[in-house]
């Protein structure tokens, strides 16, 4: 026997569940959590590159760094390697 509980049908799986947020969300009275608003809050934003295949041989990003609002313009070379760890972004790398 089986103490798995979905597996013996107790479980939540294939059952009907009652959502009291649906009402609120389909009808646009819901907060979530990104529309809360929080003191000091930062957004990051991705560029990605406009060449599907490439080599990058440099980087300015003093136009950006300037722009308004701008905290920090992460690139390969200003993050560094943190602890000895990977990149931290190694997709993007």
């Amino acid at each position: 026997m089986s103490t798995n509980p979905t597996a013996t049908g107790e479980g939540p799986v294939g059952r009907p569940l009652d959502r009291v947020d649906a009402h609120p969300k389909v009808t646009g009275a819901a907060r979530y959590a990104a529309e809360i608003p929080l003191p000091g809050l930062t957004h990051a934003v991705l560029v990605g590159a406009r060449v599907a295949h490439g080599r990058i041989t440099a980087i300015n990003a003093s136009e950006a760094e300037q722009a308004e609002g701008v905290l920090a313009v992460l690139t390969h070379d200003s993050i560094g390697k943190i602890a000895g760890q990977p990149p931290l972004l190694p997709s993007l790398a």
